[in-house]
């Protein structure tokens, strides 16, 4: 386990552009604590013990620092006002604004924006929508985000107020490994619910 996590440190620390330092130690930590959880569930096997509570929660809490690492350390942000036809940068990616739809529904009088997200050479990659909603009863605003997500990050857009009707407030962030959060979260439910349920089989 100790092994694993010097290994991992190390190409962390050669890979990562910023924050390089704090992040090995973040996933030297949740690489420790992963190969600690897989080798105690095999020594649990090996006595015909199956200890799948602990399993999922330190799995868990494991997956958790790693994303929490990554999201806290790596992530972006960028807004700009843009006119049909406008980007800006944020990462490695391009925010181009197409269009905008003004539409009234039943509860809400909406702006909904057309924004196409780009990687570094201008390819199209995903289509996103999100809207600026306003409440005339209540005199509220919201902002319904759009999210695109990848195997290792999301990218979320949303729309404010904007200065003029031709234009939209973009907003756009993107934050690393925010599935793994969710994920780590999910296993340690996980566990606690397999150790709950052993309880009650056992005091039955």
């Amino acid at each position: 386990a100790l092994l694993s996590s010097i290994l991992v440190a190390v190409i962390v620390l050669g890979v990562a552009e910023t924050h390089a330092t704090t992040a090995a130690i973040g996933f030297a930590l949740s690489a420790w604590l992963a190969v600690l959880s897989v080798l105690t569930l095999l020594r649990d096997f090996a006595h015909s013990k199956r200890n799948w509570a602990v399993f999922f929660a330190h799995m868990g809490v494991a997956i958790l620092i790693a994303g929490v690492t990554a999201e806290g350390l790596w992530s972006k942000q960028a807004e700009a006002e843009l006119a049909a036809g406008q980007q800006f940068k944020i990462g490695n990616y391009q925010i181009v604004l197409d269009a905008q739809t003004l539409y009234r529904n039943e509860n809400y009088m909406a702006k909904r924006a057309d924004i196409s997200v780009q990687n570094s050479e201008g390819e199209h990659i995903a289509w996103l929508h999100p809207e600026f909603r306003f409440y005339p009863i209540s005199g509220s605003t919201t902002s319904e985000a759009a999210i695109f997500s990848r195997q290792l990050q999301d990218i979320y857009v949303v729309i404010g107020a904007s200065q003029t009707p031709e234009t939209a407030a973009v907003r756009a962030y993107i934050k690393p490994m925010i599935g793994w959060i969710w994920f780590g979260f999910i296993l340690m439910s996980l566990g606690g619910i397999v150790s709950i349920a052993r309880f009650l089989r056992r005091t039955t």
